[in-house]
């Protein structure tokens, strides 16, 4: 009785802790750009979503602003995010705008909030909703001049790393080791079943 007992509470938690062996969603795409006189590197960080993105898709992002003599470093913690429209999309290896997009499209990183007029990188269509600069990326750093990349069409603003980050070799381990047992749970399951089965026709 003890023995079926414990070969029911082995399949209990396997079956309860199923589920939470899920593999990582997020994706990461790296960001290197010359803007102007200056550049944007970094990355931004997605929930792993594929076609058109809104804000709520990004979930993370570390872009360092450069105009050519200073430099800002935009994060997650430090700044915010707005997207307009339709013209954001991802693919598994890309992050791409629509530059040539008529509405009134823009995906806009800027500190402290969105509105400061200082501390932003934007990608934006021809509404020139961001610098007064229609199908560009801009960014500017404090209160400097704006730099500009003009850019029509869709275009790749940013590629996905080729070398999974060593956390996803951890969550791969821990993932087959859960598969693993739930196959040894599984026979063990089985033989119990077979077990009591017998144990009841006899």
């Amino acid at each position: 009785m003890k023995k079926l007992a414990a070969i029911l509470a082995l399949c209990l938690m396997v079956i309860c802790g199923a589920p939470v062996m899920m593999w990582a969603g997020s994706t990461d795409y790296n960001v290197s750009i010359a803007v102007g006189s200056g550049s944007v590197s970094g990355f931004i960080q997605t929930n792993g979503a594929v076609g058109t993105l809104s804000a709520a898709d990004i979930t993370n992002w570390n872009l360092l602003l450069n105009d050519g003599s200073s430099s800002f470093d935009l994060v997650g913690s430090n700044s915010q995010l707005l997207v307009g429209g339709t013209s954001f999309s991802a693919t598994a290896t890309d992050l791409l705008f629509n530059f040539s997009n008529s509405s009134s499209d823009f995906v806009l990183f800027q500190n402290p909030s969105i509105g400061s007029s200082e501390n932003w990188l934007c990608f934006e269509g021809t509404s020139n909703g961001c610098s007064g600069s229609p199908s560009s990326i801009n960014l500017r750093v404090g209160f400097g001049s704006v730099q500009i990349l003009g850019e029509t069409g869709v275009q790749v603003v940013a590629t996905s790393a080729t070398v999974p980050e060593p956390g996803s070799f951890v969550l791969l381990g821990v993932n087959l080791l859960g598969a693993a047992l739930i196959g040894l749970a599984w026979k063990v399951c089985e033989a119990g079943s077979s077990s009591t089965r017998a144990a009841i026709v006899a």
